[in-house]
């Protein structure tokens, strides 16, 4: 199973550079700083997103299966207990971005839910 689920990601991801990885984190950046522009500006692909996430075709998926487990795997190990925190001693702009993905995430709840 793990060879399969491996193969997938790898179907998934082959298609992405560096440079499409640096974007998309320079969006998720942009996203912290700017919550409620980019709220405003990304409300439709959002609500298409939260309504994906509750299809059929997701829960049955097998990429809902890999972010289950690896999630599990999160838990088990402690990552958000230990690794997190570390990271965020370790790095000030890390600890920044934390914060302010804290505040993100709550206003997120907040209106999506």
């Amino acid at each position: 199973m793990y060879d399969d689920e491996y193969d997938y990601i790898e179907n998934l991801t082959k298609s992405f550079s560096m440079e499409d990885m640096e974007k998309i984190n320079e969006s998720k950046i942009e996203a912290v700083n700017n919550t409620e522009e980019w709220f405003r500006n990304n409300e439709k692909s959002i609500s298409e997103y939260e309504n994906y996430k509750k299809s059929d075709e997701y829960l049955n998926s097998k990429l809902k299966i890999i972010q289950d487990k690896l999630q599990k795997y999160m838990i088990e190990n402690k990552y958000y207990e230990i690794a997190i925190p570390l990271i965020r001693k370790f790095s000030k702009s890390y600890d920044k971005y934390y914060k302010e993905l804290m505040k993100v995430n709550e206003k997120f709840l907040d209106k999506y839910n």
